[in-house]
């Protein structure tokens, strides 16, 4: 371990220990974890990225579809492309999705 000493504003310092007494370690462990979750300067872009909140991590869980199940939401999806009247770019299928949700 590296000493630092550091100036920090008087908000920063409470939002610190409170933190700290949240999660019931020290101060410095808040620090360490914090600076944990800031991307690497010399990371991906992939990892710029997940760190500025501009894509999302994916975590599948257990209730991740496979065999018959997968089959089934593929031929909807297949369907519903289909369906559709040309090709549909994002815009358009983030805005029928918005109106399917809205009902």
């Amino acid at each position: 371990m590296i000493r630092k000493q550091v100036y920090l504003l008087q908000s920063q310092n409470q939002k610190l220990k409170d933190l700290a007494a949240v999660r019931g370690c020290t101060e410095a462990e808040v620090i360490r974890d914090a600076l944990d979750q800031l991307p690497d300067p010399g990371g991906s872009v992939r990892e710029r990225l997940q760190a500025a909140g501009l894509l999302a991590t994916m975590h599948f869980g257990d209730d991740v579809p496979t065999g018959q199940e997968l089959a089934a939401l593929e031929a909807e999806l297949d369907a519903w492309l289909e369906s559709q009247p040309g090709p549909i770019g994002l815009t358009e299928a983030v805005l029928a999705e918005r109106d399917e949700s809205s009902y």
